[in-house]
């Protein structure tokens, strides 16, 4: 039980939004509930984050500190984010969709890029025994034209946009 976890969340701007609390609330004297009444079920979501519940078979999403307590709290400030984390329960995944959409498309795509040139690198493991793999590279191969061919219309529609 990282109780720390809390101790710094509370140091991070974007939970002392999610809570409604001060910025400077910790350099007063403590005061009892300094959360609101309206705020407790944003606090009671924070801690389940933080450290899970039992009695709702949850597990914190917090796996390490840092960059994790981070991480959560990026996610407080983004609705979107925010919204997969409650849907999910995945802190990854409501990272992820905090950063614009664009972004994660290049990111994905260079990704993607470098996998593949992983798996050609590593074709000599390829033995022929497994068939079903020429299946999934075949998969890969009708995704990527298709992708292709839908950034193409973008460009040229964009081209045709800026004149």
């Amino acid at each position: 039980f990282s109780f720390s976890h809390l101790y710094t969340a509370l140091s991070r701007a974007p939970y002392l939004r999610f809570l409604g609390l001060d910025e400077a609330w910790s350099r007063y004297d403590p005061i009892p509930n300094p959360v609101s009444q309206e705020n407790v079920d944003s606090l009671c979501e924070v801690l389940t984050w933080l450290y899970g519940s039992k009695d709702k078979g949850i597990e914190s999403v917090i796996q390490s500190q840092n960059p994790d307590v981070r991480r959560l709290g990026e996610v407080l400030e983004s609705s979107e984010g925010l919204t997969e984390l409650r849907v999910s329960g995945s802190l990854s995944d409501a990272h992820l969709s905090t950063h614009p959409a664009n972004q994660r498309f290049s990111e994905s795509l260079y990704k993607a890029r470098r996998e593949v040139r992983e798996a050609s690198n590593n074709l000599r493991g390829f033995d022929g025994q497994e068939s079903s793999l020429v299946g999934v590279a075949e998969d890969i191969f009708e995704t990527s034209r298709a992708m292709r061919s839908r950034m193409i219309e973008k460009v040229e529609e964009a081209a045709k946009a800026e004149e």
